[in-house]
């Protein structure tokens, strides 16, 4: 079967053993130094969305964000380079019939002390864009299926099982039972619900209406790299109630693709990728869309613009 064909059907696709053994090692050591400053100097009221380096702190957003790699670009190259795999956005081409536009790179990890209230929910993301309607995500589900809107790539650093969903569903709405989950436990115990099994150098992706969740354990070693991509015929518009609302976490805001050098020392496969992301988001990385009434005067600094 072609990876199209599957895809359609589950929703979902593994890459084994995509990334060179050497390369994966240096990835590694990149995605950890950046997670060292985070852990450093993140605060509450700097970081998007106040996601922070909490006790039960799962996510670092933006590992691409250049204060990162202060001194080290040759991290951030690396970093880059992966989210650009070739093999990996060949299949992303495919499943979307068309080239992706990158949106966004986090970092998933497990929580440092204290088990993590904020992640590894049930969902489907076209719910957060509902505004609480069903029938409103009904139809975006339906709008968005296929070709996909949006798909999320996960790069494993470690050993993982700690992305689950339920292959299929994005062709479909829920049943009673998933429902009932999603709805009242979405923590709980998901009727057809799996959890991929991945190994350093897969990668995987999934479609970002599938029903689908994290799972972020004190002690069970998370080290995932999570990208999302977009299709370049249907981007995201920037939205500044999102913005106002999730102080500052919106995927296509990233001005700091136009510091001088941002892209050295990156593979000509990977300007290509990013040259696509600043064609379609850059003429948004503007200072009447920063609101800093809304986001506070910390992430001032995270969002400054280069021009």
């Amino acid at each position: 079967m072609s990876l199209r064909s599957d895809w359609q059907r589950d929703g979902f696709l593994v890459l084994p053993s995509v990334l060179d053994p050497t390369a994966l090692h240096a990835l590694r050591e990149a995605a950890d130094h950046a997670l060292a400053q985070w852990r450093a100097s993140s605060s509450a009221d700097s970081e998007p969305g106040a996601f922070w380096n909490s006790p039960d702190g799962w996510i670092l957003i933006h590992l691409n964000h250049p204060k990162y790699y202060a001194g080290r670009d040759e991290l951030l190259a690396r970093v880059l380079n992966a989210i650009a795999t070739p093999a990996a956005i060949d299949a992303v081409t495919q499943v979307m019939g068309e080239p992706p536009v990158f949106m966004q790179a986090n970092y998933y990890l497990d929580p440092r002390e204290r088990q993590t209230a904020g992640g590894g929910h049930w969902h489907r993301d076209c719910q957060f864009f509902s505004k609480g309607d069903d029938l409103v995500e009904q139809r975006l589900r339906a709008e968005e299926a296929d070709p996909p809107r949006e798909l999320h790539m996960h790069i494993p650093l470690v050993p993982t099982a700690a992305s689950g969903l339920v292959p299929g569903s994005h062709a479909r709405w829920d049943t009673p039972g998933e429902l009932a989950v999603r709805r009242n436990n979405p923590t709980g115990a998901m009727p057809g619900g799996i959890r991929l099994q991945l190994q350093p150098r897969d990668i995987a992706m999934f479609h970002v209406n599938t029903i689908h969740r994290g799972y972020y354990e004190v002690g069970v070693p998370r080290r995932t790299i999570a990208v999302t991509f977009g299709a370049a015929s249907r981007t995201r518009p920037f939205d500044a109630h999102w913005w106002k609302m999730t102080r500052g976490y919106v995927a296509s805001f990233q001005p700091w693709f136009r510091k001088p050098g941002y892209l050295a020392g990156t593979e000509p496969h990977t300007l290509e990728l990013f040259q696509r992301y600043i064609n379609a988001h850059g003429h948004e990385w503007v200072a009447s869309n920063l609101h800093p009434e809304a986001i506070g005067p910390q992430r001032l600094e995270y969002f400054k613009l280069y021009e």
